[in-house]
């Protein structure tokens, strides 16, 4: 018998992409990290995609973040 693992723990974050608007999304430590893409959460060929921003007490915490080519694509 196997188990499924849980799903990454998820954060609601502020993206701010190189282009495009400003939105909230929901990341995973890795995305956050930018080990993961922050559209589809691949690990494959991965370029700057702009930041996103978490809330803190006293202002928001900025962290890079990447993006797969095929995610950077649909942005544009």
């Amino acid at each position: 018998m196997t188990s499924a693992s849980p799903a990454p723990a998820a954060v609601l974050v502020t993206l701010r992409p190189l282009t495009g608007d400003e939105c909230e999304v929901e990341v995973t430590s890795e995305q956050l990290h930018g080990r993961r893409c922050i559209g589809c959460g691949t690990d494959h060929q991965l370029v700057d995609a702009g930041h996103v921003y978490t809330p803190t007490g006293e202002a928001p915490l900025g962290w890079p973040v990447r993006s797969c080519a095929r995610c950077m694509a649909a942005e544009r």
